[in-house]
């Protein structure tokens, strides 16, 4: 049986995918320890709103109707139907570059059904600490045994790479322990219309296997997309260790850009316009990349990308034709 954690994760996982790819569920710093030097966040709920998740997960279940038999089987092996449960999944670590940190999954679950799945793991195991009850179990999702460890408290579902590590997530949820301060730039305000952010800092000082001189001198990334406005939206904000670093950088990124924006223009048309919508500027030891483009631009370019994959993947078939498919 998948253990508790493989469950969880993928749905958090697959939720995306499947539809892109109620309480609202934003950034919420405190729950988040104040050594964390990283920060991913999904804010399921504004996924959920947005039109172009919308109409593509209405034309994937017009396609598909069968997938919605998934979701509905989900309720039953791990307590929640994450398209009407689910709310917001953050993560984070106190290390860069290591397989260490925290997640938490924000969910209206039925902890009888998650707990029975527990119990039902590998060498699985409890432990009390401060009225929380942490599982431990183990699985093998590469082939090498690993330990999962758990808990559920004021309805979230609590996951972590090692007992200490939850340790420390469960006293900052119950405000025993330092949370991000305001301050943070982990912690900034949460942009309107945002699904998903990530942020990292220290990237400078991190050990990490492979790194360039460039990337030696970044110090804080900051990522964001969503929706608003009738406009997709994606940005990214890289702050380096002085000024000459970020004009290379800038330098650098517009001419990727560039190179793309030939590349995209030799496949499609309605994908290469998506990269007219991004612009590349500088102030002082910043550099940010934005790009943004009206819904049924995103929508009309996610279709002609599926339909140019649909050709390939149909083109790589044995014994096809290699025309292009009617479907």
């Amino acid at each position: 049986m998948r253990s508790l954690t493989i469950a969880l994760l993928a749905v958090a996982i697959a939720l995306p995918c499947l539809v892109t790819a109620s309480v609202a569920a934003p950034l919420d710093g405190s729950i988040i320890s104040a050594d964390a030097k990283w920060v991913g966040h999904m804010n399921v709920d504004a996924i959920k709103e947005s039109e172009v998740v919308k109409k593509v997960y209405a034309a994937v279940m017009e396609k598909h109707p069968e997938a919605a038999k998934k979701f509905e089987e989900a309720k039953a092996k791990i307590g929640m139907d994450p398209r009407k449960d689910l709310h917001g999944i953050t993560c984070y670590g106190m290390e860069v570059g290591k397989k260490t940190g925290v997640m938490i999954v924000t969910a209206d679950v039925d902890a009888d059904v998650l707990l029975a799945l527990a119990e039902k793991a590998k060498d699985h195991k409890t432990i009390d600490y401060k009225g929380n009850t942490i599982h431990t179990w183990t699985h093998k999702p590469h082939g090498k045994v690993e330990t999962g460890v758990g808990a559920i408290v004021e309805g979230r579902v609590v996951f972590a790479s090692s007992v200490d590590l939850i340790k420390t997530a469960l006293d900052v949820i119950a405000g025993k322990a330092k949370c991000l301060p305001e301050d943070s730039v982990l912690a900034r305000q949460f942009p309107k219309g945002a699904s998903v952010i990530f942020r990292v800092t220290g990237l400078q000082e991190a050990d990490l296997p492979t790194k360039s001189p460039l990337a030696d001198k970044v110090k804080y990334v900051g990522f964001a997309m969503g929706e608003r406005d009738g406009k997709s939206y994606a940005g990214t904000r890289i702050t380096m260790v002085d000024t000459e670093s970020a004009e290379k950088l800038k330098t650098m990124a517009t001419s990727g850009l560039n190179i793309a924006k030939i590349h995209a223009g030799e496949k499609s048309e309605k994908c290469a316009k998506m990269l007219e919508g991004v612009k590349i500027f500088g102030r002082e030891a910043n550099v940010m990349i934005i790009w943004s483009a009206p819904v049924e631009d995103v929508l009309e370019a996610l279709k002609a990308a599926h339909e140019m994959h649909m050709k390939k993947k149909c083109g790589e078939k044995k014994g096809c034709p290699k025309k292009p498919c009617e479907k």
